[in-house]
């Protein structure tokens, strides 16, 4: 994952009706159109983490913008069900436009991949427009403030109030050259493990400093169903808004991203290398 995974308040759109097509024996929704924008999928894989018997996703899709406003940001939902139509579970992504809104006739892709523990075999996935902004809708910058601790300075108030209303998941990803590890757990006394070192981290100094196929990442999952959390450039945090990109060096970060390299795991089949910070 590429970009943070902050919600936008926002215009809810409307789901269309779908029809299903098969896709690697998994059926996937045909594309779902909301106030002019359109959302389909154009790859989907899944595969089977046999030592924690987790799904993994690996999804692709285009947004199309056949609105008359510019979009600064579309939060899509993706939800999957077993052979008998049973809801296992949903997600939702958010695509940030990047140094310039997707203009009116413009589509891009945005793909997201992650991992997740489910009772049962997913059959079906739909895909949907979940909430979009316009460019109108951006608010003003607010980038982190050096010297401020990371969970208070993104003006994002599931993070503020982190150590209160607590999350019921915490997801965090390591994707270095391709060769991905993944944490996610439920459990409410190894979640709090991770709050008490993420409420440490402070924003240390804005760099320039870049790595390439080094994108990491957390998220916590909250109770009412944001999906709120950070991107990191191996180990720089990563923020886009508005258009722009910033990169920030963080401070007391080693013992939150310690337990992330503790716990995280490589799917089944795929080698263990070195590295992982």
């Amino acid at each position: 994952m590429k970009k943070a995974l902050i919600p936008i308040v926002a215009a809810v759109a409307v789901v269309a009706a779908l029809m299903l097509a098969s896709c690697n024996s998994v059926q996937i929704s045909e594309p779902s159109t909301s106030d002019g924008i359109t959302v389909s999928v154009q790859s989907l894989d899944l595969d089977k983490n046999k030592n924690t018997n987790s799904t993994i996703f690996d999804i692709k899709v285009t947004i199309e913008n056949g609105s008359e406003a510019d979009l600064s940001s579309v939060t899509y939902l993706v939800e999957y069900f077993d052979s008998k139509g049973e809801l296992l579970e949903n997600a939702r992504f958010t695509y940030y436009a990047e140094n310039e809104p997707l203009h009116p006739g413009e589509s891009t892709t945005h793909e997201q991949g992650w991992q997740e523990t489910l009772d049962g075999d997913v059959a079906r996935v739909d895909v949907s427009v979940n909430e979009y902004a316009t460019d109108a809708d951006e608010p003003t910058l607010t980038f982190p403030v050096v010297g401020e601790y990371l969970y208070q300075t993104m003006g994002e108030p599931h993070l503020a109030n982190i150590q209160t209303e607590k999350p019921l998941k915490f997801l965090a990803w390591i994707d270095q050259g391709g060769a991905r590890r993944v944490i996610e757990t439920e459990d409410p006394a190894l979640i709090d493990q991770f709050i008490n070192a993420f409420v440490k981290i402070k924003i240390a100094a804005e760099t320039n400093e870049f790595v390439t196929d080094n994108y990491n990442g957390a998220a916590f999952i909250f109770a009412d169903g944001e999906t709120v959390g950070i991107s990191l450039n191996l180990t720089n945090l990563e923020v886009t808004k508005k258009y722009q990109e910033h990169l920030y060096e963080l401070e007391d970060f080693d013992e939150f991203w310690g337990l992330v390299n503790e716990y995280a795991e490589y799917p089944e089949g795929e080698e263990r290398t070195s590295g992982g910070s």
